[in-house]
C-alpha cells in the first residue's frame, strides 16, 4: 500500500505543477503524458483484492481523483501565454532553459519554483529595460 501511496503522490505532484497556469504548454503535456501513462498500471494495482480495505478504497478514491485532474490538463489554451509575453526569439531559449530544469529536476515542485522565479526575473528585467527607454 505505501508504493501505491507513494506512486499516487507523485502523480499529485505533477498534475499540480501542470495545472498551475505560469507552467507552459509542453512542460504541462509532458507532466500529463507521465501522469497517463503511470495511471493505468495504479488503476490495476488498485483493484485488486488484496486493496478491498478501508485503506485500498481512499487510495482507489485518490486513482479517480487523478484521472479526473488529468482530464482538466489537456487543451488548457492559457498555457501557450506562459511565454508569449517574451519576443519570439528568446522563446525558444526559454523553452530549453525550462525543459533542461525540469529534465534535471524531474519535474518535481523545486524544479516549479526555479521556473517560477526564472520567469518573473526575466519579466522584471525586460520591464526595466522598457521603462528606462
Amino acid at each position: 500500500m505505501h508504493r501505491l501511496a507513494f506512486d499516487l503522490d507523485k502523480c499529485d505532484e505533477k498534475l499540480a505543477i501542470a495545472l498551475k497556469p505560469r507552467t507552459p504548454s509542453f512542460v504541462a503535456s509532458a507532466l500529463k503524458g507521465e501522469v497517463a501513462i503511470a495511471l493505468p498500471t495504479i488503476e490495476r494495482t488498485a483493484s485488486k483484492s488484496l486493496f478491498d480495505s478501508t485503506e485500498g478504497e481512499k487510495l482507489r478514491a485518490r486513482v479517480r481523483k487523478i484521472a479526473g485532474r488529468l482530464r482538466q490538463v489537456g487543451g488548457m489554451e492559457r498555457k501557450t501565454s506562459a511565454l508569449s509575453d517574451f519576443p519570439t526569439v528568446q522563446r525558444g531559449i526559454i523553452k530549453q532553459i525550462i525543459e533542461a530544469i525540469h529534465v534535471i529536476e524531474g519535474h518535481s515542485e523545486d524544479a516549479d519554483k526555479l521556473v517560477g522565479k526564472i520567469l518573473g526575473r526575466l519579466r522584471k528585467q525586460r520591464a526595466s529595460r522598457v521603462s528606462k527607454r
